[in-house]
């Protein structure tokens, strides 16, 4: 007899975590190709579009944050009364560490909210419904059942994503093609990757929230690696990944950013990731020999 309470229990448990049991959601499997586009709600009032380049630009998104300072940004914009839109970069997630667990859950990394900086992590959970695949956020406890759902568009699409203009052609590299040092010829900093993995550089303090470590000059080390963009796993676009080990003296784990590699006119470039310029300054690196 406890042995079938506990496998009741567990599957009560595995029900709640990957759905399609018992009245939960069923979690729906997304690749990148099937993500990129733009997706709106059924009424049309709010829109999101994700981009090949990994970013994401999204329309009325206050009410992901209302839980959070009040319901209020930092400039004092009422998210309850007023309509903001929000911008970063996204992420495809499996729904949990099963191993073959859909890759339902899309991480939405703010870098600009409302008009300003405002780094946060957020998610929205891809799920079968009657019309096919919805991408669904829950607000506030997720047992209210209060969700936005947004559907894949089809025809006559708003494109939130319009009017933000990347820096040059994305081209593919090599890590072999990457290793040295690269200047800010604009703010005079530099970043170093070494042919062993190792990265140095001299400041970092765009790609952190100043509220972590304060305002001034961030120098930073730790690891690199290439990777590919999400909507383009497979591809031959590329781009470089910093995991830093320390950062201002600070030791840090886990943290990684991603850095871009463009063609600008007729050289290649590093350029930090941002999806706003207007409000996060975009940061070019040009290879030392190549700075003029």
């Amino acid at each position: 007899m406890r042995r079938a309470v506990v496998l009741v229990v567990l599957l009560a448990l595995t029900t709640g975590c990957f759905g399609g049991l018992g009245g939960y959601p069923k979690p729906a499997d997304l690749t990148p190709e099937g993500l990129v586009g733009v997706w709106r709600t059924s009424d049309g009032g709010r829109a999101v579009e994700f981009t090949a380049e990994g970013d994401f630009y999204a329309t009325d998104v206050g009410f992901m944050f209302l839980d959070f300072d009040g319901g209020r940004l930092a400039n004092g914009t009422d998210l309850r009364r007023e309509k903001v839109s929000g911008s970063g970069q996204w992420a495809l997630d499996p729904a949990g560490d099963r191993t073959g667990a859909p890759v339902s859950r899309v991480g939405l990394h703010f870098d600009a909210l409302g008009g300003g900086a405002h780094r946060a992590a957020m998610e929205i959970h891809a799920q079968w419904s009657d019309s096919g695949i919805a991408l669904v956020h829950y607000v506030g406890d997720p047992d209210s059942n209060d969700t936005i759902s947004y559907v894949k568009c089809a025809a006559n699409c708003p494109n939130p994503a319009e009017g933000h203009p990347v820096p040059g052609e994305r081209i593919g590299a090599t890590a072999g093609q990457m290793a040295g040092t690269w200047r800010d010829v604009e703010h005079g900093g530099s970043i170093t990757l070494d042919k062993d993995g190792r990265f140095r550089g001299s400041d970092f303090s765009y790609q952190f929230d100043v509220r972590w470590f304060g305002p001034g000059v961030l120098p930073g080390t730790g690891t690199w690696s290439v990777e590919r963009p999400p909507g383009d796993r497979a591809g031959a676009l590329a781009g470089i990944r910093l995991l830093f080990g320390e950062v201002a003296g600070h030791a840090v784990h886990g943290d990684n950013r991603t850095m871009r590699v463009y063609r600008i006119g007729e050289v290649m470039a590093l350029v930090s990731v941002t999806s706003d310029p207007t409000v996060n300054p975009r940061f070019v690196y040009m290879r030392c020999g190549e700075c003029g």
